[in-house]
């Protein structure tokens, strides 16, 4: 069982990335997903990041902002040679004036090489 990636700081770094492209420009996520990356938010299954990104960036509010509250990682044994992390989310997110929400989300992220120097959303779901 070998664990050959620091999960914890990939966790944390890319959850930190994910919500600042999400609440300045949601377009932009589409350098996080693949053509095989699956989505489910809210009971709508999406599959595909050209379909995940225009799913995202039409939710029907202009401001949002995220606080997480806790951010648990964790390796993905025999994936990716040890190198695949799963990360969950649970938090608060204030959408235009409406009032705070709890929010739960998790990600199954999978580096895009050998060298695990980047990463993909392979699944999420909120």
């Amino acid at each position: 069982m070998a664990v050959n990636i620091d999960f914890v700081t990939v966790g944390e770094q890319f959850h930190k990335y994910y919500y600042h492209l999400f609440e300045t420009d949601r377009n932009q996520l589409t350098t996080l997903y693949n053509d095989f990356s699956c989505l489910s938010f809210e009971g709508d299954n999406v599959m595909g990041k050209d379909a995940i990104v225009k799913k995202l960036a039409s939710l029907p509010f202009q401001k949002v902002r995220h606080v997480p509250t806790l951010v648990d990682a964790q390796p993905v044994i025999n994936v990716d040679n040890g190198k695949a992390v799963f990360v969950t989310i649970i938090g608060k997110i204030h959408v235009d004036d409406d009032p705070e929400k709890g929010f739960f989300q998790s990600f199954m992220l999978r580096p895009n090489d050998e060298s695990a120097s980047s990463f993909y959303i392979a699944n999420e779901t909120f």
